[in-house]
């Protein structure tokens, strides 16, 4: 036990002095880690000194097994991200400190310039009413039976035009069932990052027929449909297939630059050209 201690002792003086802690591990590192003969140990305390961005869903953690991660390994990554999640309860949304700093001022000098955005795409706006079918605007994932406002991209994706029915509205959520699979979901509204009342974001998601995608390709109706973002899309199809980033990181969609969230603990940015034809999606 001593000759161990020692050994993680040493582990650690290595770790900070090569400044290692600093590095974000994924899921992806941890893989790379394993395959390049690490021990358990060593993995372990990397994955204890360094920020981490672990995806943590069944799937994720059944490849991990399937490339050889060990279950030390993996149960270090599942403790790791939860003590993360309650030191910073914060993160269960987007980080509201760091983001209000460089975006809020914008948000709040012209906040109706998003609006004006949004009010062209689609079938015309509504007021959608409590057990009335609807079609869903854009395309999202949702995990368990909750769908954040927030927009992130994990779960169970739900594609543009599924038919809804809306089941119950208040000032913070709505209910939705989805209609095909009889899933109801609860839509939580955050106001501090969506910029919008509960009901005013139910209009932002919900129409009364569906979106007319048939002037796209094929290909492209395709990659909307499957929710496939990717390089070559106009803002508008961004929109379809993803949804909307979050208002208070993203304030006006005639910005170059969308700011996603892909997991709690994990954005996209989005970056268009001039012509809003989306040219790179990057961490």
């Amino acid at each position: 036990m001593k000759i161990r201690a020692l050994c993680l002792s040493l582990l650690a003086l290595i770790w900070a002095t090569l400044g290692l802690s600093a590095e974000t591990l994924t899921n992806d590192k941890i893989v790379s880690l394993s395959e390049a003969g690490l021990s358990d140990d060593t993995i372990v305390l990397a994955i204890q000194r360094s920020d981490a961005d672990f995806d943590l869903e069944t799937d994720a953690l059944i490849a991990l097994r399937d490339q050889g991660v060990s279950a030390a390994v993996i149960d270090a990554m599942v403790q790791k991200q939860t003590v993360s999640s309650e030191e910073n309860p914060a993160e269960a949304y987007p980080d509201q400190q760091a983001d209000d700093a460089d975006a809020g001022a914008v948000a709040e000098s012209n906040p109706a310039a998003a609006q004006a955005d949004l009010d062209q795409l689609g079938p015309p706006k509504i007021t959608p009413e409590k057990g009335q079918r609807y079609y869903t605007r854009f395309g999202f994932k949702y995990e368990g039976d909750d769908w954040p406002a927030t927009n992130y991209w994990r779960g169970a994706f739900v594609p543009i035009n599924t038919e809804v029915e809306l089941v119950a509205c208040d000032d913070e959520s709505m209910s939705l069932l989805i209609v095909d699979t009889g899933v109801m979901l609860e839509i939580d509204n955050i106001e501090k990052y969506t910029h919008r009342s509960m009901l005013e974001y139910a209009s932002l998601m919900l129409a009364a027929e569906p979106t007319n995608l048939s002037r796209f390709s094929e290909e492209m109706q395709d990659a909307i449909k499957a929710g496939r973002p990717h390089i070559g899309m106009t803002k508008e199809q961004v929109i379809y297939t993803r949804g909307y980033p979050p208002f208070h990181r993203t304030p006006s969609l005639k910005s170059p630059e969308w700011i996603y969230w892909h997991s709690r603990f994990n954005k996209r940015a989005f970056r268009f050209d001039g012509d809003g034809i989306l040219v790179s999606i990057r961490n």
